[in-house]
């Protein structure tokens, strides 16, 4: 687009509420990013008509029930026509989202059923039918969710990676700068620094990172991953310097259009 923004597609208005609202709490310049909504029924054939000029600024965010992200977006292409815009899918659910930040999400919870149900849920993108849940926990009237704006964004893509792959690829399309030294930063930062933080959630078998093929680990699996210098710990140790990066880079680009 001419003025420098981007323009995300979503399936219904409440995802452009809920979407703006993590995008806030992420620091995004919302004036930078134009989100409307096309019936799903409709969204192939609206993508397809799309103007060629306009899908290098252009993305977006569908639902899609799969065990990872790759093969939610690999579903998401074909059902779409492989569209020459961006895709992103949040998996099942958008509203698996309002669950990433679960200690914000518990505190959060209006009923009985969310206060007792909520901490025992598994990470979000294996709940089943989070719309469903979130109508439970917090209400069915969209304002019910607008506490997340207020949700620790680094955790929340800690604990989900399509909610990671979206806000990255966010970050890509309003021209981010990459950073090319940045995973030997990660590989030589202090272990002990990485292992002395994992070791301080109770309990350790809290399930806290799940990686974009499905794969999840405990505190105490990471722990001992990056004690190790495995592989794993450096992908993790790696997911948590990119995430901090981009949000200090989000914060200063906020802070740059005000």
């Amino acid at each position: 687009m001419q003025d420098g923004s981007i323009q995300l597609i979503v399936e219904n208005q409440n995802h452009i509420q809920i979407i703006s609202w993590i995008l806030e709490a992420a620091n995004y310049p919302l004036d930078k990013i134009k989100i409307n909504a096309v019936a799903k029924s409709n969204l192939k054939n609206f993508l397809q008509g799309l103007p060629p000029g306009i899908t290098r600024s252009c993305a977006v965010l569908v639902n899609c029930d799969a065990a990872s992200v790759p093969e939610a977006l690999d579903k998401a292409h074909r059902r779409l026509g492989y569209p020459s815009v961006r895709v992103f899918c949040a998996v099942p659910e958008v509203e698996a989202w309002l669950f990433a930040d679960e200690i914000t999400a518990i505190e959060n919870a209006k009923t009985q059923w969310g206060i007792e149900v909520s901490p025992a849920l598994p990470l979000p993108e294996d709940i089943k039918s989070p719309k469903s849940h979130a109508e439970l926990a917090f209400g069915k009237t969209i304002s019910s969710w607008q506490f997340v704006k207020n949700i620790n964004i680094d955790r929340a893509e800690a604990r989900s990676p399509s909610l990671r792959n979206f806000l990255q690829g966010l970050d890509r399309l309003l021209a981010a700068q990459p950073t090319p030294h940045f995973e030997s930063v990660s590989r030589n930062i202090s272990r002990d620094v990485f292992a002395g933080l994992i070791r301080e959630i109770i309990p350790a078998t809290t399930v806290i990172w799940k990686t974009a093929t499905g794969e999840m680990f405990t505190a105490e699996e990471l722990r001992k991953q990056i004690e190790e210098g495995t592989e794993i710990g450096q992908q993790y140790a790696s997911d948590v310097l990119r995430v901090a990066r981009d949000f200090m880079k989000r914060k200063a680009n906020r802070r740059e259009s005000e």
